[in-house]
């Protein structure tokens, strides 16, 4: 593909609010970028139907029908009312995840519930950058194709340089492809620590050379946005959006708050053991989702592993069982659908599972 082609297809996602900044523009929305091809198709997951939607100056991208995360320097609080895709939604709670040890600011992340279900599918978190410890496992260190989408500003491109902030391209939907530079490092929102400190990695962009088909950079406005990578046939939230350093001669780095080391403290936050497809309630369809994932290695949340020890196993049956019927919808919360849909009686015991693991039947009963 020549370097005209490629610029044709930019997509653009970050957005810094706090000083001027270049980055990649990108000059169509999501009605007439075309789907994903070759290696960047994915099942399950498509640009029209990712859960990555504006959200006040920047972007955001759904976790759960509730909940979303966001960049924190979009200054999100509790009560305050703003649309998403034409819905009006109230905040009823915004929750920051831990300050790292050794700093003193919070990262630049928001967990946000809001009182309506969001008009957007959610996406699941990707979880192969740790260990069950939070110990970094190399992950990124091949540097990992990745797709981004923002609603930032488009822009202007030229041989040699490139705009990121044009006025006369409002803010819209778009995505690109990149790779993931390396490992995260602790950073702030302006790629220093003088405004927050986060775990992010980088995504790194020149205008002269290209690594991915559909190569592209950060932007104005993309701050919140989402950076995927590819597990198995899905499509994963590895990073979001936070910042860029970058310059007019055709260069830039993105920075992306690592979603793999936030992982446990998210879901923590988000709903209860058991709840594998993250819908806020457990039901029949958690328990067939931990049957299929049990004793497997590499388990997952969505997999099975409900206590965070990289195991779906019997410990994590018992925290199904114990949260059978339950939801964790938001207090103030108007309803999807009822609160839980459980099927008739209990949870079924674990013999299918104790099979799966041993190959033999486990005399089991519920006292």
């Amino acid at each position: 593909m020549s370097r005209t082609a490629i610029l044709s297809v930019l997509a653009v996602l970050l957005a810094l609010v706090s000083s001027p900044v270049w980055a990649i523009v990108a000059p169509y929305s999501d009605d007439n970028i075309p789907e994903f091809t070759g290696q960047w198709a994915g099942t399950n997951w498509s640009f029209g139907t990712v859960g990555v939607f504006q959200w006040m100056a920047g972007s955001a991208v759904a976790i759960s029908p509730y909940q979303f995360l966001t960049a924190g320097h979009l200054n999100t609080w509790v009560g305050e009312n703003a649309p998403i895709n034409g819905v009006s939604e109230t905040v009823l709670s915004v929750m920051t995840p831990p300050t790292d040890p050794g700093t003193t600011l919070p990262p630049d992340i928001r967990l946000v519930t809001v009182d309506k279900p969001l008009p957007l599918q959610s996406e699941q978190l990707y979880n192969g950058a740790y260990d069950s410890a939070r110990n970094y496992t190399g992950a990124y260190d091949n540097n990992p194709a990745a797709i981004m989408v923002g609603y930032g500003f488009g822009g202007e491109t030229g041989a040699t340089s490139y705009r990121w902030d044009d006025p006369q391209k409002p803010q819209m939907k778009r995505w690109g492809t990149n790779r993931i530079d390396g490992p995260s490092e602790l950073i702030g929102s302006d790629g220093t620590q003088n405004v927050a400190s986060t775990r992010a990695f980088s995504v790194s962009f020149n205008i002269f050379t290209a690594t991915t088909q559909y190569e592209a950079g950060v932007s104005d406005h993309d701050s919140g946005g989402g950076t995927f990578v590819k597990v198995g046939d899905r499509w994963q939230l590895a990073g979001l959006m936070l910042g860029v350093n970058g310059d007019a001669a055709g260069s830039s780095r993105g920075f992306m708050g690592d979603v793999s080391y936030y992982y446990n403290w998210i879901l923590d936050n988000t709903t209860i053991p058991g709840d594998a497809d993250m819908d806020l309630k457990v039901t029949f369809k958690d328990y067939l989702a931990l049957e299929a994932g049990f004793g497997k290695s590499g388990a997952t949340w969505y997999s099975g592993d409900f206590n965070h020890d990289g195991k779906a196993d019997f410990k994590d049956y018992i925290l199904l069982e114990s949260n059978f019927g339950k939801s964790a919808f938001p207090a103030g919360a108007t309803f999807l659908d009822s609160p839980a849909d459980p099927v008739a009686g209990t949870v079924p015991e674990p013999a299918t599972l104790a099979l799966l693991l041993s190959g033999t039947a486990l005399l089991w009963r519920r006292k």
